[in-house]
């Protein structure tokens, strides 16, 4: 069953990494944040974890630009 608050805040931040590195392809992206090529095996709250501190790292690196 799906939910779609889930579905909203997980591709909010998806539109968030994505805005912040915008020369990734949308593949490119979820396998960065997923730390692999396949993305069927990973559970939404574990993608959305690993999303979570790939926006912080990225943050990061470009508040220190």
């Amino acid at each position: 069953m799906s939910d779609n608050e889930r579905i909203n805040r997980i591709l909010g931040k998806i539109e968030e990494a994505w805005k912040a590195y915008p020369d990734f392809r949308l593949g490119q992206l979820i396998a960065t944040v997923n730390q692999t090529n396949g993305v069927s095996d990973i559970e939404d709250v574990d993608f959305e974890r690993n999303l979570d501190k790939w926006i912080s790292l990225w943050k990061g690196v470009k508040q220190n630009d």
